[in-house]
């Protein structure tokens, strides 16, 4: 039997980087949905990918999930957002993800960025982390 551990991981995400003193000294908040008139800056959990990994034996979900951060430029350009960046990265690597009910297997940094949206007033930072989930026990 195939489930998922989509909702379970992202609990966890969203734990790690609401509960981290140096990012929520950033942001107003981490969000899955953005509430109507949100102040900037904020970070929201993106969009996950899932690629099946199933063998006879075992399966496993490899999963690279996109975070992003957004930042208003009030003539800091994108320092802002570069900061938020490196401390949702400290957030996601200074210990351990735990995942209740499934076993890590790898939290890994993709890749990152930081640009300006089209609006030309709002910085925007992605960050794409991969992570391989197993389901523990039968």
């Amino acid at each position: 039997m195939i489930e998922t551990g989509l909702l379970d991981l992202q609990i966890a995400i969203f734990q790690r980087l609401s509960q981290d003193p140096e990012l929520m000294s950033r942001v107003t908040g981490v969000y899955d949905r953005v509430p109507e008139d949100t102040e900037y800056p904020y970070v929201t959990i993106g969009e996950p990918d899932v690629t099946p990994e199933e063998t006879k034996t075992s399966y496993s979900e490899n999963i690279p999930w996109t975070l992003h951060a957004f930042t208003f430029d009030n003539g800091e350009g994108k320092a802002p957002a570069y900061k938020i960046l490196n401390s949702m990265l400290m957030a996601l690597t200074r210990k351990r993800l735990t995942v209740p009910g499934y076993t890590l297997h790898q939290v890994k940094m993709e890749s990152y960025r930081v640009f300006e949206d089209i609006d030309g007033e709002t910085h925007h930072a992605v960050l794409r982390v991969r992570f391989i989930l197993q389901k523990t026990g039968g």
